[in-house]
């Protein structure tokens, strides 16, 4: 999600890696580089800037499981400099806002009824899915299949109308 040029990500955007790290921030030339939040699957989150990829500059890294932070400075995706010490906040464990969706079966339903949108778009681009194309051809070989093997003149939905023959 987030901007692009020329075939790369540039601007804001947001990246989800297959591992369910999220990272959401600046981009330059498809690489992570200004300021941006890396979130990681184990609930630690990095916040702070990028330079071609990598950790570099100011930041804070949130171990959220141990309540523990580290305000320091990186190079090269290396801690150079910085103090440890506790997440504080109103008490809550981690110090973060809780995050919770509101409506979350809206929110699957939507992403469910999207998916096969999209998925019917594309069989009908690809000539699969649309009218005369490869799949209703397919059906149609199915149908023919049906009235031969049944021995009579069945419609595209196999079932015997009033006036076809059928052999027992």
């Amino acid at each position: 999600e987030g901007e692009w040029f020329a075939g790369k990500r540039q601007g804001q955007g947001r990246m989800s890696y297959p591992d369910a790290t999220v990272y959401e921030g600046s981009w330059m030339q498809g690489l992570r580089h200004g300021p941006g939040t890396l979130f990681l699957t184990n609930s630690d989150v990095y916040q702070g800037d990028y330079a071609f990829d990598l950790k570099d500059g100011p930041g804070t890294f949130y171990y959220v499981g141990k309540n523990k932070r580290y305000d320091g400075v990186w190079s090269a995706d290396v801690a150079k400099c910085g103090l440890f010490g506790e997440i504080e906040g109103g008490g809550e464990a981690s110090g973060l806002p809780e995050l919770r969706m509101l409506a979350p079966m809206k929110v699957l339903e939507e992403m469910a009824y999207t998916l096969q949108e999209q998925r019917t778009m594309e069989l009908e681009q690809s000539g699969i899915g649309a009218p005369g194309g490869a799949l209703e051809d397919e059906l149609h070989d199915v149908s023919a299949v049906q009235r031969d093997e049944r021995g009579g003149d069945f419609d595209d939905t196999g079932v015997l109308e009033e006036g076809d023959e059928f052999e027992e």
